[in-house]
């Protein structure tokens, strides 16, 4: 749980994306090494180009839904994925 993880793993940030104050956050977290973001809120407040692409859950549920987002999260640390143009409507400047 997050209780847990904040105790035992302290340098590991954990962030919530639907904190309205996360539009002020530097989006530089990924420079100097490897992030896994899981969504693409997370990878886009991140910089990182190690994301599981997730919306919600994906209508991911129960058991199946953790061995999904395992394998997910494998791909993701193995292969770069082009962050912008995956999520560019919805947070790169989609023109109105």
């Amino acid at each position: 749980d997050l209780e847990w993880l904040q105790q035992n793993y302290p340098d590991i940030p954990l962030i919530a994306t639907q904190d309205f104050r996360a539009r002020f956050y530097p989006r530089d977290e990924a420079e100097g090494g490897k992030l896994l973001a899981i969504g693409q809120k997370a990878a886009y407040f991140t910089g990182t180009n190690h994301f599981v692409n997730l919306i919600a859950n994906n209508s991911w549920y129960g058991y199946d839904a953790i061995k999904k987002l395992a394998a997910e999260m494998i791909d993701a640390f193995n292969n770069e994925k082009d962050t912008k143009s995956i999520i560019q409507v919805k947070a790169w400047g989609c023109s109105a």
